[in-house]
């Protein structure tokens, strides 16, 4: 079945580059659409699908006044006509893949575009700065970015590009699009020092027929987890590993960003929480960690990431954010937390930290700091929406991650009851 595949570009400066992606789609025998995102006046030869004036045009503005603007303002005019044209087309089943190309401006445009559409909606960007870090493009979503090495102007190693970008996006589209229509899936969340018991509460609910979709707590994984409850894909979350908040309100390098917690909460879907890793905080190497912090305990997690131990205080402002956050739920939330520690490293008779020179120091494990926070939690939270449940267990204990699991499927069964005002 032939698929209509979006190209996104500047035709103003890549508009020879366009015609030869748009030529390998269309052989392929699929529909290319080209849609010019150009905010000045230019000619070429190449004539687009959708033109920058029909797309200046359903941002309400006249092509001419938007051609005048600054660059800032007349891309952002750009950007949201495209999105209520493309907008239109999906809705109308109309789109089917996107595909981008450019170099700093092109790859923010494009990718703000691509950002705003579902999981599962083919997205491939070609750009100059794929090499290096690019969540600022890419966010919490499923763009995948290909670069392109050499500047995007038309010559024999482009054309290998263009052409392997254009059987890839190709293949995108053609491949069948699996769903979670009916099917119970449920968030949760991991990083190294939770995997025995994410994966051990992972198996008990998979043999009660969930099916479990696991996000790696460095940041990006958060922010997937609560974009994808907000799309509706996820039904129930196990939020196993929560220490993105500890790096959010401490400087940590693995933030999800203000709003990690809010979405299972705001949606009110069934959500069981763990302080899993909150005795963590996320530098990388040595010398990025705050001169602040050189009293402090830390250790070297792998040769990038480097872990700085929290401590009562640190928990204490943990324990009241939880409180807070989960305070808004409309449905009750349980939170264990196991008091022999809430990582593989935070256990009696475990590692040892080091100083901030790198010479050992003290033990790891600090059951005043873990206590910290769940003291703070249960003074700051309503009982009516959450309950907290001590249990004299470490994160990694079987027995812990059975209780994980036997929480959430109560918090399933009880459907959506409300808690007394």
């Amino acid at each position: 079945m032939q698929k209509n595949i979006v190209i996104l570009s500047t035709l103003d400066t890549k508009s020879n580059e366009c015609e030869y992606l748009r030529d390998r789609i269309t052989e392929r025998g699929h529909r290319a659409i080209v849609v010019d995102l150009s905010a000045r006046d230019f000619q070429t030869g190449l004539k687009p699908d959708i033109s920058c004036r029909d797309v200046a045009r359903a941002a309400g503005f006249g092509y001419e006044k938007v051609s005048k603007l600054d660059r800032r303002k007349a891309t952002d005019i750009m950007v949201s006509g495209a999105r209520v044209i493309l907008g239109r087309m999906q809705r109308e089943g109309k789109l089917d893949a996107l595909i981008g190309m450019g170099g700093t401006n092109g790859t923010s445009m494009e990718c703000e575009l691509m950002r705003g559409f579902p999981m599962g909606l083919p997205k491939l960007m070609i750009s100059t700065v794929a090499s290096g870090n690019v969540r600022s493009y890419v966010g919490a979503t499923d763009i995948v970015m290909m670069h392109s090495v050499a500047d995007i102007t038309l010559n024999s190693f482009m054309k290998g590009v263009l052409g392997r970008a254009a059987g890839a996006i190709v293949g995108m589209a053609e491949s069948e699009r699996i769903t979670s229509e009916g099917q119970l899936v449920i968030g949760a969340s991991m990083y190294g020092v939770t995997t025995p018991c994410v994966l051990r509460v992972k198996s008990k609910l998979e043999e009660e027929g969930f099916d479990i979709v696991v996000f790696h707590s460095v940041g990006t994984g958060g922010m997937a987890l609560g974009q994808m409850i907000h799309e509706g894909l996820i039904k129930g979350v196990v939020d196993i590993t929560t220490h993105e908040v500890a790096d959010e309100l401490f400087g940590g390098i693995f933030s999800a960003g203000p709003e990690r917690l809010n979405a299972a909460t705001e949606s009110g879907i069934p959500q069981v929480l763990v302080p899993g890793a909150l005795d963590i905080v996320n530098f990388a190497g040595p010398s990025s960690i705050p001169r602040v912090f050189s009293k402090r305990a830390f250790l070297r997690y792998t040769p990038e990431t480097t872990n700085m131990r929290t401590n009562k205080a640190e928990n204490r402002k943990l324990g009241e954010f939880f409180a807070e956050r989960l305070n808004h739920s409309p449905r009750r939330v349980v939170v264990l937390v196991p008091l022999r520690g809430f990582s593989a490293q935070d256990r009696e008779g475990g590692v040892m930290a080091v100083d901030y020179g790198g010479k050992p120091s003290k033990p790891w494990f600090d059951p005043d700091a873990d206590l910290a926070f769940c003291k703070a939690l249960e003074t700051n939270a309503d009982p009516r929406r959450v309950e907290v449940r001590k249990l004299d267990l470490h994160i990694n204990d079987p027995d812990f991650a059975d209780q994980v699991a036997s929480a959430f499927k109560e918090q399933w069964d009880s459907g959506q009851r409300k808690p007394s005002k």
